[in-house]
């Protein structure tokens, strides 16, 4: 949504640093608490995973090559046509 993000569009996740989540963050797992309402019962073992991954991520350097980044939305899981490539990967 613009008026929360400038270009949402683009994938900036550095937007989320220091941003903590609430009880109706992710709106379509529905508002309230998963104990008492509609809402994932994994959500929190997710954000926990996505917050972990992109902790390892940003520990790392790597390149991507040129690929196909194209998804086909017809396709599930919709993913980019070549995946996602990664060259020189080093750690810290």
């Amino acid at each position: 949504d613009p008026r929360r993000w400038p270009e949402p569009q683009v994938f900036r996740p550095e937007r989320y640093l220091g941003h903590t989540h609430g009880l109706f963050a992710f709106i379509p797992q529905g508002g309230a608490t998963a104990a008492d309402h509609h809402r994932c019962p994994g959500e929190d073992f997710t954000v926990a995973l996505m917050m972990l991954s992109l902790r390892l991520l940003g520990s790392v350097s790597y390149e991507l090559p040129a690929q196909d980044l194209a998804i086909d939305m017809r396709r599930m899981p919709a993913v980019p046509r070549d995946r996602l490539l990664i060259a020189n990967l080093r750690a810290p």
